[in-house]
Parts: C-alpha cells; structure tokens; sequence
C-alpha cells in the first residue's frame, strides 16, 4: 500500500486538481492522507467533504506548523508500505504511483524517483521570463545513493534529485527521518540522510509530476533570513559527506553548492538586514573552516581548489563577476 501524503494550506483553488489527480491513479492500493495545516480559508471543508465522499482519504486538521510540520504528521498517520510527498497546489500523472512501484520493485530498490515538468500557466508573462527549465536529466536506470550524491546532484539540475515530491519511498527509510520544522527548502535537510540508507535508487524518465509555480509562492516573494536554510542544509550535507568517507572533491562540490546559494544575499533587500548579515557571516565562517581542510587535499583538480578558494574567500566578488559577465 501507499500512502499519499498531501499537506494542504491556503490552497483552495488548487487543491482539487491536486486530489483529483492523486484519485485518478492507476495504482489499486492508495492511502490518501490529507493534512489541513490550519488553512484559514475552505480547505478544511474541501478536505472533508473528499474524505466524505472516498473511503481511503484520511484527513487530519491541525495547528498551523508550515509544511514540515504537516508532513511530519502525515508520517505518522501513514499505514501503507511506501510514502509519496504531493504539494497541494501541483498535481500529478495517473501513472505515476504504478510506474514509480514498478520500477523501485523491479530494482528491489529502497525508492525510485521520476523526472517533473514546471507548470509556469498561472505566471504572467513577465514572471515566465524566469528560468524555469523543463529539462528531463533523469534517465532510466538504477542508481546508488551514494552516487546521487556524490556526482548526479552537480549535473544538470540537481533539485530534480534534492526535491520531496517526484519519489517513492520504502516507508522504513523516514523511520528516524523528519523534515525539519521551520525551515525553508526543508527537502534539503533531510535529502542527504535519505540518500545514504538507498542502496539502489530505481529513476524513470517519464515526467509524471507537474511542479506549478504561482505569483504568490513562499519561494518567489520571501527575502528573509529564513534564505539561507538552504546554505545551512549543504553544509550540514558536506559534513555529512565527510564523517561517511566521501572524496575530497564530493565535499568540495557541496559546499561550493552551498557558497553559491549566498547569492540571495547580494541580490536582494537583505543585504542591508541586521540579522540577515549575522547569519550570512556565521555560515560563512563555517563553509571557510570546512573549505581550508578539504580543498589542499592531495589529488583535488587544481581547477577546483582554485575555484572553491575564490568563493569561500570572496563570495561577494565572485557573485558580482559572475553578474556582470554573464546576466
């Protein structure tokens, strides 16, 4: 059995569709579990009247805790054998459930994950000028977490790979795993733990999930200290990658990943944030500690160390080179 974890929060236009789509599935065996995280408009309502209507739709109303909080809770009410993660306002193909089962059973892989489209309909046009790539870089095939990590996550669009939603989960691996609450870009911090337990990770090409991007969207509109969450998470994942043995080059790449995401920083209204500035410092402190043990490693690619120096050291310089040179 799987168990379809929907956390739902000032969705309502959309959230049909998104259960619509999760009813239409191929797959025979579903637990829908649909968690109104304290929506202040009708979705609890909506909510009830699908559990009303569907004997496998489980609802659960709860406090307003962001969208870990709710997937948390949807963890925990989970009896099926597998887990999938559904965002409310995105919806999915009706083979995705039967593709994704077949290829993790196939594989006697630990999860499998598809590729997603971007939905960008509900953009005007000037948003849809924003690089919303709708490349397929995952091809068929049986990967190794650690392979994911170490090399397929800095090819092409590694979010294809970090993100929740597109993947099928043998349910043991969120045994000690939950998203951490409060966080943004929350899929980071827990991507790596994941990835580490999968011996084999079974991908499909297909596109069987559509990621919709809205105007108002938490990800488009907050410039907040809450943006460096996702720096945070590569260093936690480059410390991670250290303590399991993984290359110099692997713990490099990451925290290089995580250099690159202070570019928020330069780019926005926090730059002049008191409390934005302090956090930005203290993670730097950390990457540039990290970054001076690994990048004089014998056999690091002098390209790379030259490179990982420049950012640790200059992030700010480098960000504004790359600026002019190529926007």
């Amino acid at each position: 059995r799987i168990s379809v974890i929907v956390p739902v929060y000032k969705v309502e236009k959309e959230l049909p569709r998104c259960v619509d789509s999760i009813l239409s599935q191929t797959y025979p065996d579903l637990q829908i579990i649909l968690v109104d995280d304290g929506s202040p408009d009708g979705c609890g309502a909506i909510c009830d009247e699908y559990a009303a209507a569907h004997d496998n739709i489980k609802v659960i109303h709860k406090e307003n805790g962001g969208l870990s909080d709710a997937r948390n809770a949807g963890i925990e009410a989970a009896d099926g054998d597998y887990l999938m993660f559904i965002d409310s306002d995105d919806y999915i193909e009706p083979d995705m459930a039967q593709k994704l089962y077949r290829a993790l059973r196939d594989a006697d892989a630990q999860m499998s994950v598809c590729n997603f489209r971007y939905d960008c309909s509900e953009l005007s046009d000037a948003d849809k000028a924003e690089s919303y790539p709708n490349d397929l870089p995952i091809a068929d095939g049986v990967l190794s977490g650690r392979d994911i990590l170490a090399e397929q996550v800095f090819v092409g669009s590694g979010v294809w790979y970090i993100v929740a939603c597109n993947k099928l989960y043998r349910k043991e691996l969120f045994a000690r795993v939950r998203f951490p609450v409060g966080k943004l870009n929350e899929d980071e911090f827990v991507f790596h733990i994941i990835m580490m337990q999968s011996e084999k990770v079974a991908c499909v090409h297909d596109a069987l999930y559509h990621y919709v991007i809205r105007p108002g969207s938490i990800m488009r509109t907050e410039y907040s200290v809450r943006r460096f969450d996702a720096a945070e998470a590569s260093i936690l994942r480059a410390q991670a990658l250290a303590e399991q043995g993984y290359s110099a080059l692997a713990v490099c790449r990451t925290l290089e990943r995580g250099l690159g995401l202070f570019k928020d920083f330069y780019a926005s209204s926090m730059y002049t944030d008191a409390v934005c500035r302090k956090r930005y410092r203290a993670l730097l402190r950390v990457c540039r500690h990290m970054a001076f043990r690994y990048y004089f490693t014998p056999g690091l690619p002098a390209k790379y160390r030259m490179i990982f120096i420049l950012k640790s050291l200059m992030p700010h310089l480098c960000w504004t080179i790359i600026q002019k040179r190529f926007v």
